[in-house]
């Protein structure tokens, strides 16, 4: 259902279309491009010794925005009151035939709230005139909205302004559930700082990022930090040098425990005890609710394309993404696609990979980095790829996943996906147009 859940971004990219569209209430739907930009193979896996054809999910609808410049979405969430939705544009966005967004300069964030059928509750804009991005949003339990992101240098918003510490800060606001700004706060030091991931729980938010910390040894700390009531700050831990940080993941349990996973590139230091610090491309680690910290491992490969992470509702951690060379959980060497399972502990359970093959045989998202994952609350694990393929998966075995795109159709684009009341999938991204630009783009799965 994603209030508490990480997920894995992708670099940047821009937008608009010129599909064909009609619309549904308040809702834009792409008519033109149902069932045709989606890239999963239609594969054969092996059940009881014969092969078999997946099921595919039904689509129940899709939406565009329509711009007259680039955008896309970076992240979606889900709760019983409808669907959220965070991205970037630049220009006028046309949210609905009856909702137009302008953008301060460059790129704004967007802020969006739909009902579950896609029709538009209400819409914010929020940025400056430099390029400002929102990374991932969250809902908590009473329906406050979270993002976080970056701008550069000033934001004004009807809470007053902020000024960047720097080139960059990392950006951390909230609205309520009626869409009305609550608090918005800047993060960071006097270089780059970047927003990742969010995880609430306990009435406090944890905001990761990529940080220029005093006193860090290599340019972008990966840093998470506690934000309690209108966005004051309570602890920070960084975790990791960063020297190459990728994605930054954070979930947090029941009990407060914080657990973090993603890539970096460098090596990690949890700070747990004696030889803490560990070489780490892929890693996963955990913190008390204080910050201190509990345990950690690493994992290192010569390529990692991506990796994303997920708190399980059986509490366990799942971490899946796709390394150009083998790398070992814990349980023999891997290459390709993985998924990796641990305990609350850090201990190895299983892991699983997937390596592109061409033909009937092939599992279309294994040749694409992953861009998002989200957990059912049947253990059902929902992947997007960066290039929109969707898939479902159980234990590592592949359930159901979208279809291959017929030849010559219009290239998308996934950012992310969640899952919500009633096994419902939402994948959001952006599919280019015509005139080569990007278009927001967010389709919604049902079970058959």
């Amino acid at each position: 259902m994603k209030p508490l859940r990480c997920l894995a971004v992708v670099a940047c990219l821009c937008s608009g279309c010129d599909q064909s569209r009609a619309v549904v209430g308040d809702a834009v739907i792409g008519d033109a491009l149902i069932g045709d930009a989606l890239s999963l193979d239609s594969m054969k896996v092996l059940e009881e010794g014969a092969p078999q054809v997946p099921p595919e999910p039904k689509l129940d609808w899709e939406l565009f925005f329509v711009g007259d410049d680039d955008d896309y979405a970076t992240a979606v969430a889900v709760d019983p009151n409808g669907v959220y939705m965070a991205g970037v544009f630049q220009g006028v966005l046309d949210v609905d035939a009856h909702t137009t967004l302008k953008s301060a300069g460059s790129y704004d964030i967007y802020v969006v709230a739909l009902t579950a059928a896609g029709e538009l509750r209400w819409a914010r804009r929020l940025g400056g005139p430099d390029a400002d991005r929102a990374t991932d949003l969250i809902v908590d339990s009473v329906g406050n909205l979270y993002i976080t992101g970056w701008f550069q240098q000033t934001v004004t918003t009807d809470k007053g302004s902020l000024t960047s510490s720097g080139d960059k800060d990392q950006l951390v606001a909230s609205w309520d559930a009626k869409g009305n700004l609550r608090w918005a706060v800047g993060l960071g030091g006097p270089e780059q700082d970047e927003g990742r991931r969010l995880a609430w729980n306990k009435n406090a938010l944890h905001a990761t990022g990529c940080l220029n910390q005093p006193g860090a040894t290599n340019k972008g700390e990966l840093v998470v930090t506690q934000l309690g009531d209108g966005g004051k700050q309570g602890w920070s831990r960084a975790i990791s040098d960063g020297a190459q940080a990728g994605t930054f993941d954070v979930a947090v349990d029941g009990a407060g425990t914080v657990y973090l996973g993603g890539s970096c590139g460098g090596s990690i230091d949890f700070k747990e005890g004696p030889n803490s610090v560990k070489p780490a491309d892929v890693f996963i680690g955990a913190l008390s609710a204080t910050g201190g910290g509990l345990w950690s491992r690493g994992f290192t490969s010569n390529y990692m394309y991506s990796s994303a992470f997920a708190l399980m509702p059986d509490g366990t951690l799942m971490l899946v993404g796709r390394t150009g060379s083998p790398v070992d959980f814990g349980g023999g060497p891997l290459d390709g696609m993985y998924m990796a399972s641990f305990s609350a502990a850090g201990s190895h359970l299983w892991s699983k990979s997937f390596k592109p093959t061409p033909g009937s045989e092939a599992i279309p998202i294994t040749f694409s980095p992953i861009a998002g994952i989200d957990a059912g609350t049947d253990g059902v694990v929902y992947l997007v790829s960066q290039k929109f393929d969707v898939a479902a998966f159980r234990d590592g075995d592949l359930l159901w996943s979208t279809p291959l795109a017929p030849p010559g159709a219009r290239p998308s684009y996934g950012y992310d996906i969640a899952v919500g009341p009633g096994g419902a999938v939402y994948a959001a991204g952006a599919t280019t147009g015509g005139d080569g630009n990007y278009n927001t783009r967010l389709i919604r799965y049902v079970a058959q």
